[in-house]
């Protein structure tokens, strides 16, 4: 399986991270820095090319809201981990210049928080999977289930955790029965 993975606003790409070790239990997992200050058209277009082989879409926060939106767009299953809801409200607070998590200045402009589309309606909920710790600091966790539960998605909450999310241990047997899930309602090629 070619897990792909989409990280968060102000983050990068890091084989290294527990997320990333995890998953890789479930498949070889790859993913690709993109920038976040770009327009959300122009994320999706980068995205979409990136992960033309990928049979699975696994995004967290920022990351998150992109695998759902990709994955409804590209008919593929999706997990959001702590994902945001409303990047045009969320990201508001990032406006103007500032500087990410590894030191590095960006500035975030009006046109870009604009160009973000609400989550719902059009989601594809029976490709995706939303796992959340209650304990997230970063989003508004009772929004956030409120929208799965809106959307039709399978969701789970976890006690405790954090936004960088702590649970992965307890979410891969989730995330197979999950994907097990999609391959039982994917028609089978019939064979004359």
């Amino acid at each position: 399986m070619d897990i792909f993975y989409i990280h968060g606003f102000g983050s990068r790409y890091n084989p290294d991270s527990d997320k990333i070790r995890g998953l890789g239990r479930l498949g070889a997992v790859r993913g690709a820095d993109y920038d976040y200050t770009a327009t959300f058209d122009s994320i999706i277009a980068h995205l979409t090319r990136e992960t033309q082989r990928a049979d699975l879409l696994v995004g967290t926060s920022l990351g998150g809201y992109l695998a759902m939106r990709l994955g409804t767009l590209t008919c593929r299953p999706y997990i959001a981990i702590n994902p945001a809801i409303d990047p045009a409200t969320s990201l508001r607070a990032y406006l103007g210049p500032g500087t990410d998590h590894y030191g590095t200045d960006f500035v975030m402009e009006e046109a870009t928080l604009r160009s973000y589309p609400p989550l719902l309606p059009g989601l594809a909920p029976e490709r995706g999977l939303v796992l959340i710790d209650e304990g997230d600091e970063v989003i508004d966790v009772p929004a956030t289930i409120e929208m799965a539960g809106l959307a039709g998605l399978r969701h789970f909450t976890f006690p405790g955790g954090d936004h960088r999310f702590q649970h992965m241990e307890e979410a891969l047997p989730l995330i197979e029965e999950h994907l097990d899930c999609i391959a039982a309602l994917t028609p089978r090629e019939t064979q004359q």
